[in-house]
């Protein structure tokens, strides 16, 4: 049995996306060896273990680098994945002075100095695909064909629903953090004029999201449905039978892709913004900027744009599903088990 160690937080603050990338990598890694691989997932958030149910969960607190390294000297792995924003660097060292014979490997978006022997890099833009101080021998996977998508986005396609369809409004996916919070806020106000969604749009938010209970009412107020923590089959149907997907950067955009549903995109965040560029001047998503969405005018006509033109929205999904094909995580599973001196149970999935 191959021992691999994900070290992932998940909250409001930093988001679910980097645990939700994570749990897809364990399940096609349990997949692709034939449930010869152990995953171990260390890391804070309570919500944790739910996106982990296959796999064993520590908790420890996000900066308790001392617990990461009690746990890699008992655990032995011969991998460990590490997905985090700001503590990369921190964390390798620990497995480095922990567990020097581990293969190292690094999720990364932005590009940058990066010490591991595997880097997984999903994002579009040739921009943040550029690295420094790898070792000699270490690999990159880069670009859309090894974004970690879990499964179920890959196995459903989005067709243009019914005009009459009950379920063809516009379903809002917004993801973690202050700005998410704030734009559900506008979103669900008086300023955005929302008749022309369909019968009753659906707000989509993480298991994280704060005070569920206000947001509950709130969205009731609006005459919205919601939903909160959908897993990623119920997501996935959410976005495939939606009419548009208004959804902020992140995560969520690499599902709307493999799904093919046509979307506008708010980038919450600084480093969202290029990649939501290079994406709407390929066809692929309306994008509204770093300002945008906060302009109900905008979001309005970004939405009526596509609910209003059929061919447009068509030529959107095709566009989407041509650069994400949603098994990325089978073939970084590959490359992780070559690492680890291991054979998977299929083939290589080449790009």
């Amino acid at each position: 049995m191959i021992s691999v160690v994900i070290r992932v937080d998940a909250d409001h603050s930093i988001g679910l996306g980097h645990a939700v990338r994570c749990a897809a990598l364990a399940e096609a890694l349990t997949e692709a060896s034939g449930g010869g691989v152990a995953v171990t997932v260390v890391g804070a958030g309570t919500v944790l273990p739910g996106l982990f149910p296959g796999g064993q969960v520590l908790a420890i607190a996000a900066d308790d680098d001392d617990a990461f390294a009690r746990i890699l000297a008992e655990r032995e792995p011969a991998a460990v994945v590490i997905d985090h924003p700001h503590r990369v660097g921190s964390w390798v060292r620990r497995v480095r002075q922990t567990r020097p014979d581990a293969a190292v490997v690094v999720i990364d978006d932005e590009g940058g100095e990066r010490d591991a022997d595997l880097v997984i890099n999903g994002t579009v833009p040739d921009a943040y695909h550029h690295y420094s101080g790898l070792p000699e021998r270490a690999r990159m996977l880069l670009g859309p064909c090894y974004t970690l998508l879990r499964p179920a986005f890959g196995r459903v396609s989005w067709s243009p629903p019914p005009a009459d369809s009950a379920d063809a409004g516009v379903v809002m996916v917004v993801g973690s953090g202050a700005r998410a919070t704030r734009w559900v806020t506008f979103l669900l106000s008086k300023a955005v004029d929302r008749s022309g969604w369909g019968a009753r749009p659906r707000l989509v938010v993480g298991a994280a999201f704060p005070e569920p209970a206000a947001l509950a009412k709130a969205c009731d107020a609006a005459g919205l449905s919601l939903a909160v923590g959908l897993g990623a089959v119920d997501l996935a149907s959410a976005l495939a039978s939606a009419s548009v997907a208004l959804i902020t950067g992140g995560m969520i955009v690499c599902e709307a892709l493999a799904v093919g549903v046509p979307m506008v995109v708010y980038p919450q965040e600084a480093n969202l913004v290029p990649e939501a560029r290079w994406l709407a001047a390929r066809g692929c998503l309306i994008d509204l900027g770093a300002e945008g969405g906060f302009q109900a005018l905008a979001v309005q006509a970004a939405v009526a744009a596509l609910r209003g033109d059929r061919d447009r929205a068509e030529a959107m999904s095709r566009c989407q599903r041509r650069l994400m094909d949603g098994r990325g995580a089978e073939r970084v599973a590959v490359a992780l088990l070559a690492i680890c001196g291991a054979s998977p149970s299929y083939n290589t999935l080449e790009p």
